[in-house]
């Protein structure tokens, strides 16, 4: 039998957009039998940092033994990355026939006169049903959009929630200062479950803080334990470092690059050590380590060659810009920084301008192009907008098939012209030339 692609199932749905909210979520499970019911899980969210913090969390809890199921989005190149079990990605055959159950149930619930699920929710309620059917001892859940009205939301008693960094985006949908953004967020926040954070805005964190408060959650600052942490080694390679979480020692190393990771990983490790301690799961800090430093989490600063240098990362808002401009700064050598050529594309309704200017430092010629996603900034657009940031008309090209922008930088580095390539800004982007990156690479090195 002929499977159907899942994005022709959803298309039905995309009209509906992204609406915050809980009813039609709620009145959806109660139909399917409420799967989500009686799951141990960790709820994860924040503005950067979720996904990292959930795969060093996913990847130790496979090594402790766990049957985990991680719930993520978005996806960078197979749809399947989205729901996640056991160390493989759903199956297509798993896909097909559970998305036609939940659809059904949607359908189901339109004709008594609810009103239709989202896109979105149809994709959560897939993942609850389908860790339902797998037995999954515990489920990583990272929320989709804020918190409180996020989908995800419908879990009551997650065994623990997470907040990471928390900066102005999705502003139009969650408010349009820093302080309703972490109030959004802090909807995940349940009654005297433990709360981990990793906030560095001091206006935000108050706002989590007094909601921790407020509903008697044990409440864990990451963020004040990173700081505290003693750095042995930063590169391209990942980090080394001890530190000190919640009274145990940790010697750690990560395989994911990037000084922003120290705190994604201490958070994660400030989560799985709470968990330990209080004997919420049974973990062996050996396995824990082991997890972590086998984490990978693919398009988020990652080295597809050192030499030449090739790193893709979907830093496609501010905050992710400006600390992959820090980590790039601190890793390599400024000479090899500024023969990168960089390729990029950029969502319109992101701070353009200040994620452009976060990028300027890592290159000396800039190619402009066009993911394919209705949103994504015009590439002459994006060509002024360097300009208007000083950069030299003569040094940006605008090559709108991001194929074609590409495979340009590839035939460049392979005649000297440049010593590397760096593929930065929307995460549709990655997802749409990782795998032709990779190939040109293994190309390169015949």
């Amino acid at each position: 039998m002929e499977l159907i692609n899942i994005s022709e199932k959803l298309k039905e749905f995309e009209r509906f957009g992204s609406v915050l909210g809980l009813d039609r979520m709620n009145k959806l499970l109660d139909i399917l039998g409420n799967p989500q019911n009686n799951m141990k899980v960790i709820h994860v969210a924040g503005t950067n940092g979720k996904g990292s913090i959930c795969h060093y969390i996913y990847s130790a809890l496979l090594e402790n033994g766990y049957k985990t199921g991680m719930f993520i989005s978005p996806y960078i190149e197979s749809f399947n990355e989205r729901i996640q079990f056991d160390g493989s990605y759903i199956t297509d055959e798993d896909l097909d026939k559970i998305s036609d159950e939940v659809i059904d149930a949607s359908r189901k619930m339109v004709a008594e006169g609810y009103d239709s699920p989202t896109e979105f929710e149809i994709i959560t309620a897939i993942a609850f049903t389908y860790f339902q059917k797998k037995n999954a001892d515990v489920i990583i859940l990272e929320v989709g959009l804020g918190g409180s009205g996020d989908s995800t939301n419908v879990i009551t008693k997650p065994i623990m929630t997470i907040i990471g960094s928390i900066s102005m985006d999705h502003m139009d949908r969650l408010g349009d200062t820093i302080q309703k953004i972490a109030m959004e967020k802090a909807g995940i926040i349940k009654p005297y479950c433990p709360l981990i954070t990793a906030i560095n805005n001091k206006e935000a964190f108050e706002v989590v803080a007094k909601v921790a408060e407020f509903k008697k959650a044990p409440f864990v600052d990451a963020n004040a334990t990173a700081e505290r942490a003693q750095l042995i080694d930063s590169s391209i390679d990942g980090l080394r470092y001890n530190v000190k979480i919640l009274g145990e020692e940790y010697d750690v190393e990560t395989s994911m690059t990037g000084d922003f990771q120290l705190l994604n990983s201490v958070t994660a490790l400030a989560a799985l050590e709470f968990i330990r301690g209080r004997s919420i799961l049974r973990l062996n800090k050996k396995n824990i380590l082991d997890g972590i430093k086998k984490a990978f989490n693919p398009g988020r600063l990652e080295v597809v060659s050192k030499n030449p240098i090739v790193i893709l990362d979907g830093a496609h808002n501010e905050y992710s810009s400006y600390a992959l401009r820090e980590s790039l700064a601190s890793e390599l050598n400024p000479e090899d920084i500024m023969q990168n050529i960089v390729v990029t594309s950029i969502m319109h309704d992101k701070e353009v301008e200040k994620i452009l200017q976060n990028f300027i430092p890592l290159g000396n010629r800039y190619f402009v192009t066009e993911a394919n996603n209705l949103r994504a900034s015009d590439a002459e657009c994006l060509k002024k907008n360097l300009m208007s940031l000083g950069v030299d008309g003569e040094h940006i090209e605008v090559i709108k098939s991001p194929y074609e922008a590409v495979s340009r930088a590839f035939k460049e580095i392979g005649q000297g012209h440049n010593s590397g390539l760096l593929v930065a800004g929307s995460l549709y982007l990655i997802g749409e030339v990782r795998n032709q990156v990779i190939e040109e690479v293994r190309n390169l090195e015949l």
